[in-house]
């Protein structure tokens, strides 16, 4: 006889992060940092880096952040800037990229309403060149703290590998 799923109650939450202290530390120190705009956590699928990212926004949260998120996906990265349409303003022109990347950022710091703003992007190694593109200015102008996740042996927009090659954001390696 079939199970009566709807009988069984959904798990709630996520089960405890263990073993990850210090790396949680290394970001909230990055956080900390006024010279420090981010980490680019780099690993294999399935080692944890989403999970991990998760864990330093919600740390970041509860000492006042603005938290954003944005996830990439190969789809998204068809369509300029899908990825990140959360933080494109509704009455923002795509016609001139410069202006929009700086009217994004003062979207953003408005929202924030002074508080710092960390932006989480997973998979970055998926976005399409404008929405890496405007990582890369969040960073660099100080509007947000980059907490990015990438997988270890795929190909990178080169704005996002800027963030760690340029000394923006540290690559954390898991």
């Amino acid at each position: 006889m079939p199970r009566d799923l709807t009988a069984t109650p959904a798990l709630v939450g996520d089960w405890p992060l263990v073993g990850r202290d210090e790396e949680l530390e290394a970001i909230a120190a990055a956080r900390a940092s006024p010279a420090c705009h981010g980490v680019v956590v780099v690993a294999g699928a399935g080692v944890g880096k989403s999970r991990l990212a998760r864990e330093a926004r919600a740390a970041a949260e509860r000492d006042g952040a603005f938290i954003g998120s944005v996830h990439a996906t190969r789809s998204a990265a068809a369509v300029p800037l899908a990825a990140m349409a959360e933080l494109v303003p509704d009455e923002a022109r795509t016609d001139d990229i410069v202006a929009l990347l700086r009217r994004c950022a003062d979207d953003l710091r408005a929202r924030a309403a002074g508080r710092p703003v960390v932006l989480g992007v997973d998979d970055a190694q998926l976005l399409d060149p404008a929405s890496a593109a405007l990582v890369l200015h969040l960073a660099t102008s100080s509007t947000a703290f980059i907490l990015a996740t990438v997988r270890a042996g795929e190909p990178c927009p080169d704005a996002v590998v800027s963030l760690w090659k340029d000394d923006t954001a540290p690559r954390l390696e898991l």
